[in-house]
């Protein structure tokens, strides 16, 4: 017995089906919870407007709250010109 015959290929129409989107890449994995605190501290020790940039510097908990504002209001000052 012969195979069947291959039925002719289709040519899309000029609609959506020749536009269609091409297939996207699965999305990038989340990062562990860990992973993600390791980035938020680094982070929030590289802010000089946060308490714990200075306090990750040697300065006491009331000391780097007052060097957090002093930061907080120099950049103020800096943009008000």
């Amino acid at each position: 017995m012969p195979p069947p015959p291959v039925p002719p290929q289709r040519q899309p129409s000029f609609s959506s089906e020749r536009f269609a989107a091409a297939p996207t890449a699965p999305p990038a994995p989340r990062p562990t919870a860990a992973a993600q605190a390791a980035v938020d501290n680094r982070a929030v020790q590289l802010n000089p407007h946060n308490p714990t940039y200075h306090s990750s510097r040697g300065a006491g908990p009331q000391q780097a709250a007052q060097q957090a504002r002093a930061a907080a209001q120099t950049r103020q000052s800096v943009s008000n010109r």
